[in-house]
């Protein structure tokens, strides 16, 4: 259906005045009439059908977060659909929040609660009378409506939202009109695109359609690769459809000058989305969490995760839009002069929008991220190098490459071990001629500088050993469409997959192959094991969507179809909650998926998957990074240089140099790949060796600076790496909006290099800002004069030992300079703090983060927190809290940038000022 050719005659949805409930607090609640002729059925009838559809707009009691969460049901029992059996859920999935909100009860309100401090107000349209415009005077917040028949519209104002209002438009077609201070923002089925496919048996199948909806694919796949002639490429048969249609569609328009959205990862391609309304060769953005081999760079693919929450942006407003519906969905964007046109469309669930509209990109993503959960802090060392590949083949094999890191003096702090670490491709087993005593190679890896080690452990679980026998054992294997345990092909070959979603047990059953698993390694009260979940897409071994069929059945009833793109977040999250418990809640869990929603930043990292060593991944790497973070997943990487294919020595150097600023910076490769880890480069070309050595040195000066940037984000939900319209979204230059090739890392924007043999390259530097330090070379700088508006691109030269790396004018960047072989070997060294002054010779209050990088000892205020700023040539420490029981930290040096002297800084060292403790002190 589409606005073109709706027609209220022939399907309509409006909703029912004389069924709105206004007397709960926090919640209006209604009927939508979905009213249509049938003019298709059998005998040629015409029939008018009438169905209601329950939906309930609800406020946030929790804070001033501008947002709203609407929904709509339908009301659904045995009687049409008799064939079901008993132990299926007949209702539509709605237990998406127990996972993707942080607090599932966000939206509900206190029973004490009163009209006076809480809930709304309503403002009535007649349709023939004046508009009535006092809220105080005319609420009628808990009463029924006095002449219900005659409303045009509600006006609803939250009582603790005051920046936003929403019109509610009961007739001839619903709709809804958000304003953000009395401009409107956003439009809810402007387009007349909502539609909503309600529950039906199949020999009532034509009496419930209307001409604009379709029997195609109703009740059986009609998917055209479902042919005799195809069936021997199928692993699985046709998939069934027990409930017939379900799928539901939306608009939004995004307005007030809105012109590009961003968002809604995981996809290839630019930061903003792109233009896929009627495009020849684009289709609709797809959230469909799937193993994408070899994915293309080029298109809008979809790819191992989804988060449905897309941000519109313009000067002096941000709007945010988040589905809360883990099924198939697709999404059309159309670009119009002045708004933006989108229309979702999920296979099946019950809608579930979330609406927020603040001032700022910052402002938008903390609410998303107050609903939906921040990073937790992660391990200091997780930020530091991680070093992989398929696979390394022993316990010497990782002890070798360690070794060989301590002799070239680079540091380390994690390696990795893919599946060829089992027997027999069994998960919690070892092989046991390669790794015959994994506990001595963890104490040996933590006594040399607290490093650590990854293995993967996938879902798929091979059939006939203990470990999937006790799965089958406990009822945790899901289901095939038949009832009996799914059996299919993957890394093991015959597999079964374990029902995560089942919580309580599968909490308990994971716990248990875990601990078994580490036994010897915790009674040794060794904790630096951790884990990877790969192919939780999840990913089956079968040509066609390479997943799940989706008429599978989970333990909670409900199909795969409902749940499909939350089955990585309720593995990882699972394995974050099981490893922190069994190192005693004491140290924090690295946990990485490559399967993740909106939710998972939580307890997890991810990286941008299977990618190709070639400049064009390692380009579009940088928007995808960007658009995760803009979705509230900050920690994220991609596979450097290149998990296919072998890279050249001069993507190898560009690669690690970008990845310095990577939230998560892991060297990866596919076990075909030649070898390539630093010390197997330098015996090949030592230029290229020592490149890649100094770029994970200077990861290793950052990483405290990386360090404080994710303890802000954990308040904040704020990304590590930052677009350039973050700061710039109020800026008169509208290129900001467009740029995805340059970021902000903390107060540093880098330009990475992402072409070969490149001799130059044009750098942007914002208007927000007009002076811009050179972090390569410290007596270099830009200067901008306050009319340089609109000339604000730079030609640069480059060489091959750095990537364009500037200081905004106005900061204090921190670093610690003494190479060491790890994040704990580094731990008690002191910083040097670089001050790029404003033109006034001053730079802003920064924060600087110190814990134990280790514990949840920061929780109960075991740490230090100072604020730093530079005033009148004095370096001013501010302490905001100090208590940590370790050796205190110390500024040891300080270089101060646009000195006058011959150099273009100076330096003052020796200095040993406090960093626990407020201090002042001239320079």
């Amino acid at each position: 259906m589409n606005s073109e050719s709706f027609n209220t005659s022939i399907i309509n949805y409006f909703i029912d005045p004389t069924d709105l409930i206004l007397n709960e607090t926090g919640k209006i609640k209604g009927t939508i009439i979905k009213n249509f002729i049938s003019v298709e059925n059998e005998v040629e009838e015409t029939i008018e059908k009438k169905i209601e559809l329950p939906f309930e707009i609800q406020f946030n009691p929790q804070n001033d977060d501008n947002m709203f969460r609407f929904t709509i049901d339908e009301k659904r029992n045995r009687e049409l659909k008799r064939n079901i059996p008993a132990n299926m859920e007949i209702n539509r999935y709605n237990e998406t929040s127990k996972y993707s909100f942080n607090d599932p009860s966000w939206f509900e309100w206190d029973d004490t609660s009163s009209i006076e401090d809480a809930g709304y107000s309503v403002q009535i349209k007649y349709v023939e009378n004046e508009f009535i415009d006092s809220f105080d005077d005319h609420s009628v917040y808990g009463s029924a409506l006095a002449t219900p028949s005659n409303i045009e519209y509600l006006l609803i104002q939250p009582s603790l939202q005051n920046d936003i209002q929403i019109q509610l438009s009961l007739f001839p077609t619903f709709k809804i009109v958000v304003f953000y201070k009395f401009v409107e923002v956003l439009t809810v089925n402007e387009e007349y695109l909502f539609n909503f496919e309600h529950l039906r048996s199949i020999k009532a199948r034509y009496e419930n359609l209307s001409p604009l909806e379709s029997e195609f694919g109703a009740f059986k796949s009609d998917n055209s690769f479902n042919t005799l002639a195809n069936k021997k490429e199928l692993f699985f048969e046709r998939e069934t459809y027990k409930f017939g249609p379900q799928s539901i569609g939306l608009d939004f328009t995004f307005k007030n000058n809105i012109t590009q959205v961003y968002g809604i990862p995981e996809h290839p391609g630019s930061l903003k989305l792109l233009n896929t309304w009627d495009d020849e060769f684009l289709e609709p953005y797809r959230l469909f969490n799937i193993d994408a081999f070899e994915y293309s760079h080029v298109n809008n693919d979809p790819l191992y995760g989804s988060i449905p929450f897309m941000i519109g942006v313009s000067h002096n407003c941000s709007v945010g839009v988040f589905s809360n519906n883990p099924s198939d969905t697709d999404i059309d964007v159309k670009y119009n002069d002045e708004n933006v046109l989108t229309h979702w469309i999920s296979e099946t669930n019950v809608l579930d929008f979330i609406i927020f509209v603040e001032e700022s990109p910052e402002r938008l993503l903390k609410s998303f991220t107050d609903l939906t959960g921040n990073v937790k802090l992660p391990l200091l060392s997780s930020l530091g190098y991680h070093q992989s590949r398929w696979n390394y083949e022993s316990s010497l094999d990782i002890l070798y490459n360690n070794e060989m890191f301590k002799k070239l003096e680079i540091p380390i702090d994690f390696f990795w071990l893919d599946i060829d670490y089992t027997d027999d491709r069994k998960y919690f087993t070892w092989t046991d001629e390669a790794f015959s005593n994994v506990t001595d190679l963890l104490l040996k890896l933590y006594q040399d500088g607290g490093k650590n080690l990854v293995a993967i452990i996938d879902p798929h679980l091979k059939t006939n050993y203990f470990i999937s026998n006790k799965v089958i054992e406990d009822g945790l294997a899901i289901k095939d469409s038949k009832f009996n345990n799914l059996v299919a092909q993957c890394w093991p070959g015959d597999s079964i997959w374990f029902d995560f979603l089942d919580t309580s047990k599968a909490y308990d059953l994971w716990f248990q192959f875990y601990k078994d698993f580490l036994s010897d390694a915790t009674v040794a009260n060794i904790s630096n094991f951790h884990s990877w979940n790969d192919m939780n897409e999840p990913s089956l071994f079968k040509k066609f969507e390479t997943t799940m069929q989706l008429d599978a059945v989970h333990n909670n009833g409900f199909e795969h179809r409902s749940l499909h793109n939350l089955y990585g977040l309720s593995m990882h999250e699972t394995t974050y909650d099981v490893m922190k418990e069994v190192y005693n809640n004491e140290k924090r869990p690295f946990v990485l998926t490559r399967s993740f929603f909106a939710g998972s930043q939580k307890t997890a990292a991810t990286w941008t998957g299977d990618n190709f060593a070639k400049w064009e991944y390692l380009e579009n790497s940088v928007p995808m990074i960007l658009n995760s973070g803009l979705a509230g997943m900050p920690f994220i990487g991609a596979d450097v240089a290149g998990f296919f294919g072998n890279p050249s020595h001069e993507l190898l150097i560009r690669w690690y140099q970008l990845a310095v600023f990577y939230p998560f910076f892991r060297a990866h490769a596919h076990i075909d790949t030649e070898r390539r880890e630093p010390h197997v480069i330098m015996e090949k070309s030592l230029k290229t060796g020592n490149l890649m050595k100094n770029s994970i040195l200077k990861r290793y000066q950052l990483l405290n600076y990386m360090y404080n940037e994710f303890e802000k984000s954990t308040h904040t939900g704020e990304p590590i790496l930052k677009p350039l319209l973050w700061k710039n979204f109020n800026s008169s230059d509208s290129a900001v909006f467009d740029i995805d090739d340059q970021f902000y890392f903390g107060d540093l924007i880098v330009k990475p290099v992402t072409e070969s043999e490149k001799e130059t390259i044009d750098m942007y530097f914002p208007e927000t800002n007009n002076i811009y330090y050179n972090f390569n070379n410290y007596s270099e700088k830009l200067v901008f004069s306050g009319s340089d508006r609109n000339d604000r691109t730079v030609t640069l030269n480059v060489t091959l030992e750095n990537i364009p790396t500037y200081i905004e004018g106005g900061s204090i960047v921190y670093l610690k300079e003494t190479p060491r072989r790890s994040t704990a070997a580094m731990k008690y060294d002191h910083f040097t703090f670089i001050i790029a002054p404003d033109k006034n010779g001053n730079a802003k209050r920064t924060q600087i983060y110190i814990d134990d990088g280790e514990t949840f000892d920061y929780q109960n205020g075991k740490y230090v927190k100072s604020f730093i700023s530079y005033v009148d040539s004095k370096l001013i420490v501010e302490s905001e809290n100090s208590d940590l029981n370790e050796v205190p930290q110390y500024i040891e040096k300080v270089v101060i940038l646009g000195s006058e002297n011959s150099n273009g800084y100076s330096i003052i060292e020796s200095l040993n000022l406090p960093l626990f403790e407020s201090v002042t002190v001239s320079l």
